[in-house]
């Protein structure tokens, strides 16, 4: 009996010798207890779980490192130091596990076929609900003529079916066209293209003003002999005179530039903008009555080839003039149909001073050199002070200057070879 009771009190002498003792202890995060924590002692291997307050018990010794681990907290070690085998234990607090993701690309649906999830190996050809129609009534299943291949074709229901998958296909292009051609309507044009088109309107209403107007004006006071440039330059400054007395009187806003000119006025920026264009419009409308008015009377010496060929150059440059009108007002927030419509408006004052002019032939016979050459003025007046800035508008380029040059050489063309 001694000798058991000997054993029990070496035992107990040696686990205490080897300084293993029970360690008692909480897992927390914050203030809250951690229910069912992992608590390992990574020296033998002892493992225990938290209670329903977070507590733990364990058989650890000095210098035993702990381990404990929780879903959503980050793993926490623990070295066990004399002090915590006391009666209050240590106390463990987890940090919680924050996994930052990486960058996530979000795209746009795309739409997943059979090919995709290996169905079929090959691309299967795709068709409109009017092909697949086409295709059943003219393909028979097994490489075998049926009757409803041959009723298909008596009936007329095969020819039906292709015209009806040719109409679809023009339809599809059309709506292709369409949208397309909005998409570059809702944008500003680009500046290069802005200085292209002002570029090639300037350079068609210089040499009209000199072939169609400034050159027959002098020819028509010929009889001055060497004075004949007087009638001409006369009218020309009133030309010019006249253009910057209504760039005063009228309010209108160019296309490049926010800035109102002419009085203050409570006119919205689409109306200014269709002033601007209209105001410089009516030289160009003059100019061409004049001419025609110089052939009608028959005693000049302006014939119908000239007349047509001043007609036909500002015709051409009307092109880029209405587009550099219509587009900002429809990338303004007007509709397409408003855009045009206004593009159209502001020349329409063109034929018309075209045909007051005309109207008034006989009574401008006498000034006839007076008009051409006040024509010429007002036209040169809208180049320098509207076209020429726009063309030049934004980083250097050698595009306005080539499409004036273009504009220039044509105009002068017509001119030559018509008149």
């Amino acid at each position: 009996m001694r000798f058991l009771y000997f054993l029990i009190i070496a035992s107990c002498w040696g686990l205490t010798a080897q300084g293993q003792a029970t360690i008692r202890g909480r897992v927390m995060h914050d203030t809250i207890p951690l229910v069912g924590a992992h608590v390992l002692n990574m020296h033998n291997n002892a493992i225990t779980t938290t209670d329903a307050n977070g507590y733990f018990s364990l058989s650890a010794r000095e210098n035993s490192t702990l381990k404990i681990s929780y879903v959503g907290m980050q793993t926490t070690f623990h070295k066990v130091v004399k002090a915590d085998f006391g009666f209050s234990g240590i106390l463990i607090a987890m940090k919680e596990d924050i996994n930052q993701l990486e960058g996530v690309e979000v795209s746009k649906y795309r739409k997943i076929t059979a090919q995709d999830l290996g169905i079929l190996q090959h691309k299967p050809i795709e068709r409109t609900f009017a092909e697949k129609r086409l295709y059943s009534a003219t393909h028979s299943g097994g490489g075998v003529l049926s009757i409803d291949l041959v009723v298909n074709a008596i009936t007329g229901k095969t020819k039906i079916l292709k015209k009806v998958v040719a109409n679809e296909k023009n339809l599809i292009v059309a709506e292709y066209i369409v949208a397309h051609l909005s998409d570059f309507m809702k944008k500003d044009l680009s500046k290069g293209v802005e200085r292209m088109l002002s570029g090639f309107a300037a350079g068609v209403m210089v040499a009209a003003s000199i072939w169609s107007l400034l050159i027959p004006a002098m020819e028509e006071s010929s009889g001055m002999g060497r004075l004949a440039f007087i009638p001409a330059a006369i009218g020309f400054w009133i030309g010019i005179g006249f253009l910057l007395l209504m760039d005063h009187v009228i309010p209108h806003m160019h296309a490049a530039t926010n800035e109102v000119e002419g009085p203050k006025s409570s006119l919205s920026r689409t109306t200014m903008l269709v002033l601007a264009v209209t105001l410089h419009n009516i030289p160009e409308g003059m100019a061409v009555g004049v001419v025609f008015a110089g052939w009608i009377t028959g005693n000049s010496g302006i014939s119908l080839g000239g007349a047509l060929a001043l007609s036909l150059g500002i015709a051409i440059q009307n092109f880029p003039e209405g587009a550099i009108i219509s587009m900002p007002l429809y990338s303004a927030g007007s509709s397409r149909h408003r855009a045009f419509r206004n593009g159209v408006l502001s020349g329409v004052v063109e034929p018309i001073g075209a045909i007051l002019t005309i109207m008034f032939a006989q009574a401008l016979t006498p000034i006839l050199p007076y008009m051409l050459s006040f024509a010429a003025g007002a036209m040169l007046y809208v180049v320098v002070e509207e076209l020429i800035p726009e063309m030049s508008e934004g980083e250097h380029s050698h595009s306005g200057v080539l499409m004036f040059a273009v504009g220039f050489s044509i105009m002068m063309t017509l001119d030559v070879a018509l008149g």
